[in-house]
């Protein structure tokens, strides 16, 4: 799988998630840049959402479901303390090479 084929599918599964979770929500960060025609390497995607009443206990199982898993300990403690939630998209983690 090529490196844009695994971004691709990466980007298919965050915006089915980010659907289940039924909230406004946007791409951010290098592929929003991409997206506005501005030249950029990026190998991330970056996301947020209005989650205000939404605790991290509900937003994880969503993500879960599209193969996004915690990058830390305690993903919840973590995300609670820095109001950001490290994830990795186990499906395509290791055809990036």
């Amino acid at each position: 799988m090529t490196a844009d084929a695994v971004l691709l599918a990466a980007l298919a599964d965050c915006a089915a998630a980010l659907r289940r979770l039924g909230r406004p929500a946007m791409i951010i960060g290098g592929l929003a840049v991409i997206a506005r025609g501005l030249p950029r390497q990026t190998v991330d995607i970056d996301a947020t959402i209005w989650a205000e009443g939404l605790g991290v206990e509900t937003i994880l199982p969503a993500l879960a479901a599209h193969g996004f898993i915690p990058r830390t300990a305690d993903a919840v403690s973590f995300a609670q303390e820095h109001h950001v939630l490290l994830l990795r998209h186990e499906p395509t983690a290791r055809r990036s090479n």
